[in-house]
């Protein structure tokens, strides 16, 4: 498709300039890529039959310039090939366009053109006469650095001026003059061409020869296709069907500058003075709409009244849009309504041309709409779906937390009953109370199951040496019995409350002595430890460690930031390390690891005092 784009030199010029916000400034066959997934296939499918359909005064003209401006083409990159003047591809984009601005005139009442011939040059001068301006400057201006070839414009501008001042011109420039000059009718062609490119006069000859053989072939805008209106209509939901709001404008604003030859401004919603900019078509989210009454040209497309002089509000938007005027075209989908502000005629595309379909454009305009609609709705479902399944999940969370509470309740009470037995030892009862406060810890956490974060609540600060106190008695008896490991308790005197749950504190204090012990498998140290004095970013935090005597962490344990597959086995999933961070970075405080191997590692936590900020 796209070297089909690349041959057909209306058809890729007009798309370019339809979507100047991503083709700017790029390599040809990257921009023409670029506007094509910008524009759509259906689009591009319309394009096609409204160039066919139409029988206005663009229809003779691609007939009558599309022979000669692949004449030129195919000659100027052979010219360029041979004499190494400029590159063959730039020289061939160069011929297909460099006639083309005739389009942007020959809507005009009494003008001669299109042709494509030697009446070109006298064509050139009338327009200077009768427009201040001709037409390969008018298309050479529209072109100014939109692509990444260098003397593109100049080239257009120059293709049919004298030779002797093209002479001094870079490569490109010269090698599309010679290429025009010589399809010319001009008795001096063939000297002159061999002057701009420094070719041997035969060679030079034989190119033109070669040249002039092209035929005309099929007409660019090829048989008129059958399309009939819901033809059209659908083409036109596939367009934008599914397209989110951005994506959905630009596409809705290139369709408007390509098929329309319209560029679109901004669209309002609304019937009365109360107009907003419409949601579905957001092209200038920022503006700051003036209050509408009944002279705007905005209220009056609205309401379908007759023109009439230019309001005050009507020039505050103006103003804004950065135009000296605007067209307004109404338009109605459901049971909404508004207008699309294009700009006026005279700030229009030199390739524009009089008979813009203003149908066609509603009828795109009502598309976007009705696809806006269409995601909404559809978002709209998919929220809903989300919000049933979250409430779905929500239930049968809170139905495990009420059933998995019952036993641990059970547990809890014989181990109350058991502790009114006089004849137990005191250590004995100690691990009981602690085994009751753990299942409290359990059951709290069960009840959170199915809460919304915001609906939790509890202590929002704690003293962390009591923290690490209740850690170390739970720990103590199990590590020193089973695993032969020491568990040691180095505390900062006078620890300040930090600003963490105590729950949340002792929860990060587990994960990691039980992450310490299964690395340690069998005798080593673990040491927790505060520490005091901390001064970070002008606050005072304390450091909570957690450090070990086992083998290290492996280089990828050192990512700590999301879950990953536990390289423990069995039934571990990776995920203590990672709550553990969470639950940190919740408290607004810092982790920091370090590990050598055969050494050891330590989890430095530090945690920020409340109210210490300077």
């Amino acid at each position: 498709m796209l070297l089909g784009l690349q041959e057909s030199p209306v058809f890729s010029l007009q798309l370019l300039l339809a979507v100047p916000e991503v083709t700017a400034g790029q390599k040809f066959e990257t921009a023409l890529r670029a506007a094509v997934e910008q524009v759509g296939d259906e689009l591009l499918c319309l394009w096609l039959y409204v160039c066919a359909a139409r029988g206005d005064a663009r229809q003779g003209a691609y007939a009558t310039l599309g022979i000669h401006a692949r004449r030129t083409a195919t000659l100027a990159s052979r010219l360029a090939a041979e004499s190494g003047l400029c590159d063959p591809a730039h020289a061939r984009l160069a011929g297909l366009w460099h006639n083309l601005g005739q389009l942007g005139l020959c809507w005009r009442v009494g003008y001669p053109g299109p042709v494509s011939d030697g009446r070109e040059k006298q064509l050139a001068a009338g327009e200077m006469r009768q427009y201040g301006s001709d037409h390969a400057r008018l298309l050479a201006a529209q072109i100014e650095g939109f692509l990444d070839i260098p003397w593109l414009a100049e080239a257009i501008e120059l293709h049919h001026d004298d030779v002797n001042f093209v002479l001094a011109m870079p490569g490109l420039v010269r090698v599309l003059r010679a290429a025009v000059v010589l399809l010319s009718e001009e008795p001096e062609r063939v000297a002159d061409a061999v002057r701009l490119t420094g070719l041997a006069e035969p060679w030079v000859v034989q190119l033109a020869s070669e040249c002039m053989a092209i035929e005309a072939g099929a007409s660019q805008a090829g048989t008129t296709p059958v399309l009939h209106a819901p033809m059209l209509a659908s083409l036109l939901q596939e367009a934008f069907r599914g397209l989110p709001t951005q994506v959905r404008t630009l596409r809705l604003r290139a369709g408007c500058a390509l098929l329309g030859q319209r560029e679109l401004l901004l669209s309002l919603a609304g019937m009365d003075e109360q107009l907003r900019v419409d949601p579905a078509i957001d092209l200038v989210p920022d503006i700051e709409l003036p209050t509408f009454d009944a002279d705007s040209r905005c209220m009056q497309a609205v309401t379908s009244l007759a023109a009439r002089p230019q309001s005050a509000a009507d020039w505050l938007l103006a103003r804004q849009l950065a135009v000296d005027e605007f067209e307004c075209l109404p338009w109605q989908f459901d049971r909404h309504q508004g207008a699309c502000l294009f700009a006026a005629l005279a700030a229009r595309s030199p390739l524009a041309v009089d008979a813009a379909d203003g149908r066609l454009i509603g009828l795109m305009v009502d598309a976007a709409h009705a696809a806006a609609a269409g995601l909404e709705q559809q978002q709209g479902v998919i929220t809903k779906a989300v919000e049933q399944g979250i409430a779905k999940e929500r239930m049968h969370a809170k139905r495990i937390a009420h059933e998995a509470s019952n036993p641990l309740t059970v547990i809890s009470n014989y181990l109350a009953i058991i502790d009114k037995d006089a004849s137990l030892a005191q250590p004995v009862r100690d691990m009981q109370r602690q085994m009751r406060a753990e299942i409290g810890r359990i059951q709290r956490l069960l009840g959170k199951l199915g809460q919304p974060v915001e609906e939790e609540a509890g202590a929002s600060s704690c003293m962390p040496n009591e923290v690490l106190r209740e850690v170390e008695g739970l720990f103590y008896e199990t590590l020193l019995i089973q695993q032969d490991i020491r568990l040691g308790l180095q505390l900062a005197e006078a620890a300040p409350r930090i600003a963490v749950p105590p729950d949340a504190l002792k929860q990060i204090l587990v994960n990691l002595v039980l992450n310490a012990a299964e690395a340690i498998v069998h005798h080593g140290t673990i040491d927790l430890r505060s520490t005091l004095d901390i001064n970070l970013d002008d606050r005072a935090w304390v450091e909570v460690c957690v450090e070990d005597s086992g083998p290290g962490l492996p280089r990828k344990g050192m990512a700590l930031v999301l879950p990953q597959a536990s390289s423990k086995g069995g039934e571990h999933g990776g995920v203590g390390l990672s709550v553990t961070r969470s639950l940190i970075a919740e408290a607004g405080g810092r982790l920091i690891c370090r590990s050598r191997s055969g050494v050891g590692t330590s989890f430095s936590i530090l945690l920020p005092v409340p109210g210490s900020a300077s």
